[in-house]
């Protein structure tokens, strides 16, 4: 306890620096967008409160269907906070990048909520469970103001279509998406942290076996050194460029047994989709834009692959799940979980792969060896209440420092400073500092 009062007292100074009140206040922040930091703040916010709180930090999180879809959303709150009694709400809720932005500077609205708004975890329909206790559970969303928009990349860098089912191969409805680039004037940001981003395939897709060359009737006589299995569980950039863009259709056209390959997309608007198209894409192929499902005459008569489009990197993960063998896709490395086989995920038929030959995790991020990853981008008003700004602050600081980082995003995440690389935009190649 007397830890925590020093550390609230230190803090709660901290804020008073900011220009926020020195008097105890009722205090909500409701951060909104990317789908690809959901996990870590539903770590991160309740350990930045039970650092600076007296009171227990309560929590939940859920996953619920919406207005506008199905969100992944998390409370954490607490009270007798940062040495001057503030009670301390955070929820974080996901979408897309491009939306998050679009709420918090008040140029669109989600869910039928109005403009600046969206549907977030109700604090009034979840049952709360004790931090460091599992988080208890979100039972309902309720429409509220949005601080704090969270995008995998800048306002900038969208500028993607897509157009298909919401859901992918699930269905969902049709939709056309525009992600023109977001003007973020009258906007402030923070960068705490990076994000890595990896392909997956279905567990079935010939890309996991690779290539033995040394045993082949044509080759093997050639390369009687090629060792077993070589180019297993990798794609590289001129790979993806060519599967992204719709230029190949099977993998035999790498060099691998025929399988047809099945091409799994995030809709525009989102983060992690934009990322794919200025870090690997480069202006070099153009992405994939328009749904074509297996009936599709060009799927049959082998102009174009198989292609979908999804709403969240969760949709994206039941994509490559659903459509099978062959399939491929993109999201956040540790999507799902840590193990690269899934064993340790939600989607047991569902393979992390390697990225031109290493693995997209923080020690290959921190030693500029793997150059598919983002800063994940907070944007929150300039004019901001003070005391509201002031806690956002006070979580970008948190979060920026390495000693914070959930152990459950550890192997994966890191913090801007621990990098010997940085990336000047997103579509700048990263160079050593």
């Amino acid at each position: 306890m007397f830890k925590k009062v020093m550390k609230g007292a230190m803090i709660g100074a901290a804020a008073l620096t900011l220009g926020a009140p020195a008097q105890a206040a009722d205090i909500t922040v409701n951060l909104f967008g990317a789908s690809a930091q959901y996990e870590f703040w539903t770590s991160a916010a309740p350990a930045f409160l039970d650092s600076v709180c007296n009171g227990p930090v309560l929590h939940a999180k859920g996953s619920l269907t919406g207005v506008d879809g199905t969100r992944d959303t998390g409370i954490a709150m607490a009270t007798d906070c940062q040495g001057v009694g503030d009670n301390v709400t955070f929820t974080y809720t996901t979408f897309s990048s491009e939306k998050g932005i679009l709420a918090v500077s008040n140029q669109a609205g989600y869910d039928g909520c109005g403009t600046g708004r969206a549907q977030i975890a109700n604090v009034n329909n979840s049952t709360f469970t004790t931090y460091p206790a599992a988080a208890g559970t979100v039972n309902g969303l309720v429409c509220a103001d949005i601080q704090i928009g969270a995008s995998d990349v800048a306002g900038e860098t969208f500028g993607q279509e897509s157009h298909g089912q919401l859901l992918g191969p699930n269905g969902g409805g049709f939709v056309d998406y525009y992600a023109n680039p977001v003007d973020t004037d009258g906007l402030d940001n923070c960068r705490p942290i990076n994000v890595p981003f990896s392909f997956f395939v279905h567990q079935g897709t010939v890309v996991m076996d690779g290539l033995d060359l040394a045993s082949d009737a044509t080759w093997g006589s050639y390369y009687d050194w090629w060792p077993i299995g070589d180019s297993k569980e990798n794609l590289t950039r001129m790979m993806a460029t060519a599967i992204f863009s719709g230029q190949v259709n099977d993998w035999s056209d790498f060099g691998y047994p025929a399988q047809a390959i099945k091409v799994c997309l995030r809709h525009a608007g989102s983060g992690t989709h934009a990322t794919l198209d200025a870090d690997v894409m480069r202006g070099e192929a153009n992405l994939l834009k328009d749904e074509h499902t297996a009936t599709d005459p060009l799927v049959m008569l082998g102009y174009v692959p198989e292609t979908y489009f999804n709403k969240g990197s969760s949709d994206m993960m039941r994509c490559i799940r659903d459509a099978g063998a062959g399939a491929v896709g993109y999201a956040d490395s540790d999507k799902n979980g840590a193990d690269r086989d899934g064993s340790d995920g939600s989607y047991s038929t569902v393979r992390r792969i390697k990225y031109m030959g290493k693995d997209g995790v923080a020690y290959t991020l921190i030693n500029g060896m793997y150059d598919f990853w983002s800063a994940q981008w907070l944007y929150f008003l300039e004019d901001e209440d003070e005391a509201v700004k002031a806690k956002i602050l006070e979580l970008c600081a948190f979060a920026s420092d390495s000693a914070n980082m959930p152990e459950s995003r550890r192997a994966f995440w890191t913090t801007a400073d621990e990098m010997k690389v940085q990336k000047a935009d997103d579509f700048t190649w990263p160079t050593w500092k």
